[in-house]
């Protein structure tokens, strides 16, 4: 006999959480046992009935720059990244942590060599790990559109010169509203 799916105890709240009755009584107790002192929520699964599929390749346009960007989707990265140059940070710190909250200029460019420059916040320090060791990246909030839907999401400011894709669309951006096919790819 299949198994009856969880009964919500209460309607969602804004936001898409849902308290489970399953979880009664177990979330206080781990929350004490973790020495933390938190709600007890699980997110709810997107719909898949609903999501959009996108390509591995995909044109997404870059609201503030007004610029399209043939875009590598690519889901073993958590956050997305564009090709950023000419950063300057206004009254700079010496530590990369120092400069979160403040104003930056840089110029995006796509694949095409268009450049627009652009002014933003620091919203934080992406740390990323590659066969260099690590590396520290400011991130901004940009939007960015693909076939009607927008997401705001912080961006990872990187010299991507050397790659052929100047927007990596990451985790982050894909979550809860995209299903990625490999076979699909969009093209110029």
């Amino acid at each position: 006999m299949p198994q009856q799916p969880i009964q919500s105890e209460r309607a969602a709240p804004r936001g898409g959480r849902r308290t489970h009755a399953a979880l009664r009584g177990t979330c206080p107790l781990l929350a004490a046992l973790a020495g933390l002192s938190v709600g007890c929520v699980i997110a709810r699964a997107p719909d898949f009935r609903v999501a959009r599929v996108i390509g591995s390749t995909a044109l997404v346009r870059v609201e503030q720059a007004d610029l399209e960007f043939l875009a590598r989707v690519d889901t073993g990265a958590d956050t997305t990244s564009i090709h950023a140059l000419d950063l300057e940070i206004e009254d700079p710190s010496p530590r990369i942590e120092g400069n979160v909250g403040k104003a930056i200029g840089f110029r995006v460019v796509n694949e095409r060599g268009e450049a627009v420059r652009l002014a933003s916040v620091i919203a934080g320090v992406v740390e990323l790990y590659d066969w260099h060791g690590l590396e520290l990246r400011y991130a901004v909030p940009l939007e960015l559109c693909w076939q009607g839907v927008c997401k705001s999401v912080p961006v990872s400011l990187r010299d991507r010169t050397v790659m052929q894709h100047k927007l990596l669309i990451g985790r982050d951006w894909l979550a809860g509203s995209f299903l990625v096919d490999v076979g699909r790819s969009a093209e110029r």
